[in-house]
């Protein structure tokens, strides 16, 4: 059994449903059960009732669910004196995108704050992302809260603490060259942001990055169709190369307004809001429920929070010009 898994155990005891637990996990239900499942077969006995909508510990389960928390509660107060010893570390781990100008941006100001801190990024694909390494511990998780459904809650309770740092707004982008620009209606909102309706765009072809399934998921819900639809194409690659692909294509897409300001590629990409709606992502920092943030830890959050607190809003010239 490992650690991994018996953090599984404690988020499914707070869940209202295995697939609560999941999204709170940011794994798949079906991975989720293959771990419960290992774990019955490794220690012979059921430890959920599976007849009950709701998880549900056996007598068995619930012993093991017991001793989870206790082994979890010695990790963590083992790996918090650790880096209590040193008020100085900070580790954080983020997604490429964050990776490339944002976290390192807010790590600048951090270190104009508190020269002493030694601080360090660790980069991973989101599925990835929570994975641990015990000689290197991970004091915040930076990330999009990139869930289902559509439109998700930040969870309380659970494995996981998550405090908000600010949050992103999903606009539409094509190529400041895109041949429908000509054509296309634009109207200005309060703000002033240039808004497009999707009326406009129903029979244009989309390109997907396949690393945030929310944005997939907005693409569908926006065109009212699914992924299947011959107009979407989903690409492998982040927002940095999916925007230098949209330069030379007649690809629209759908991406966070951070890209604005940190996605060195957005230059000669037009960005516009969507009249009939607008959708948010949060972006938070996430940490083992329980633990005590170091100082630079906490510096880092309050920073994020002032420094992103100004809308990041598009303009009727092209972004980075």
């Amino acid at each position: 059994m490992t650690f991994r898994q018996l953090e599984y155990l404690e988020e499914i005891s707070h869940a209202k449903s295995l697939s609560a637990a999941a999204a709170g996990l940011f794994i798949s239900q079906s991975a989720l059960s293959q771990q419960i499942g290992a774990m019955e077969r490794e220690f012979n006995v059921r430890i959920l009732d599976r007849k009950k909508s709701k998880p549900t510990f056996t007598p068995q389960g619930q012993k093991i669910l017991t001793a989870a928390r206790e082994i979890l509660s010695v990790r963590r107060r083992l790996e918090q004196d650790l880096l209590s010893e040193s008020d100085r570390y900070l580790c954080v781990k983020t997604v490429p995108f964050y990776a490339s100008n944002l976290v390192p941006n807010l790590l600048s100001h951090l270190h104009q704050q508190h020269m002493e801190a030694q601080v360090m990024i660790k980069i991973d694909w989101a599925p990835d992302l929570f994975t641990r390494n015990t000689q290197e511990p991970v004091s915040l998780y930076v990330h999009a809260f990139d869930m289902e459904p559509l439109e998700p809650a930040i969870p309380a309770g659970g494995s996981l603490t998550h405090e908000v740092l600010f949050e992103e707004e999903i606009l539409l982008a094509m190529s400041s060259r895109h041949p429908l620009l000509k054509r296309l209606t634009v109207h200005a909102d309060a703000e002033g942001v240039p808004c497009v309706s999707l009326e406009d765009l129903k029979d244009q072809p989309f390109m997907i990055p396949a690393t945030s399934p929310r944005l997939l998921s907005a693409a569908c819900r926006y065109l009212n169709t699914n992924e299947h639809d011959t107009r979407l194409s989903v690409s492998e690659n982040g927002f940095d190369l999916l925007i230098g692909h949209l330069q030379y294509t007649n690809y629209l897409t759908f991406l966070p307004n951070t890209t604005i300001r940190y996605c060195n590629s957005a230059r000669g990409v037009r960005f516009f809001r969507i009249l009939e709606r607008q959708l948010w992502r949060p972006i938070v920092a996430s940490y083992p429920s329980g633990t005590v943030l170091n100082t630079p830890a906490r510096m880092f959050i309050d920073i994020a929070r002032e420094d992103m607190k100004d809308p990041i809003l598009p303009q009727w010239e092209e972004a980075g010009e």
